[in-house]
């Protein structure tokens, strides 16, 4: 990808006038959009325009969002921003069917922008803004195959954002939402980053520590063996 180019963004959503605002909005900062009213088209018609992002509205036609997203996701581990009525049920039950965050409408532009950045970020598809992008690449070849394929998806997703930003502290408020897009109760983070620090102990390159009542950090040491050995 071209420095001065940003990746695509795939918009589903059925209120015409809705969705042109947000293409609008999105292309005014240099994104692709691709949009489609009608969740019908299929998924490997999305996947061919290789989104770096997708803005899914909850309430489209034929195929409503919420049960687009398995259907996504059995294909592809595309960010997903789902948009719709902000209920706890709604959020819940998309979060639950894989969406990465959730936007309520009607939809803040500003608030748009920030997450649709911040996943591209997540994945290493765009800088910070700053000139600091991450190696990212670099810190992911640390990570031996037999480490990423026991990864679960909210895993990777906590991982990849450690990875951003290695070597710094994590808030627990700034992981919850970069990962399941709200706070959720802080045992849940617990678990998912014990979890996460079980499989990565192979990984001598790597370390993920804890700094109580505060956050978390990984280091990356690229000077070290990828793998210990046992």
């Amino acid at each position: 990808m071209a420095p001065d180019m940003k990746p695509n963004v795939f918009v589903f959503e059925p209120d015409t006038d809705e969705c042109r605002s947000i293409s609008t909005c999105l292309e005014a900062q240099g994104y692709d959009v691709a949009s489609e009213s009608e969740s019908a088209i299929g998924v490997s018609t999305v996947m061919q325009h290789n989104p770096g992002v997708v803005l899914m509205a909850e309430d489209m036609p034929t195929l409503s969002g919420i049960d687009l997203l398995p259907l996504l996701r059995r294909r592809s581990t595309v960010p997903i921003i789902v948009t719709g009525t902000g209920t706890e049920t709604a959020v819940v039950g998309a979060l639950l069917q894989g969406a990465d965050m959730y936007l309520e409408k009607p939809i803040n532009q500003k608030e748009m922008l920030c997450r649709v950045g911040a996943l591209l970020r997540r994945m290493g598809l765009l800088g910070d803004g700053n000139g600091n992008d991450p190696d990212v690449q670099e810190l992911e070849k640390a990570l031996p195959e037999t480490v990423k394929s026991a990864l679960t998806d909210t895993e990777r997703r906590l991982f990849h954002r450690l990875m951003e930003r290695s070597g710094r502290v994590v808030g627990h408020e700034e992981l919850m939402v970069k990962v399941w897009g709200k706070p959720v109760k802080r045992e849940r983070l617990r678990f998912y980053i014990h979890s996460l620090r079980r499989k990565l102990r192979s990984v001598a390159s790597l370390s993920l520590h804890t700094r109580n009542g505060v956050g978390y950090m990984l280091e990356h040491q690229a000077n070290q063996k990828t793998e210990r050995v046992a």
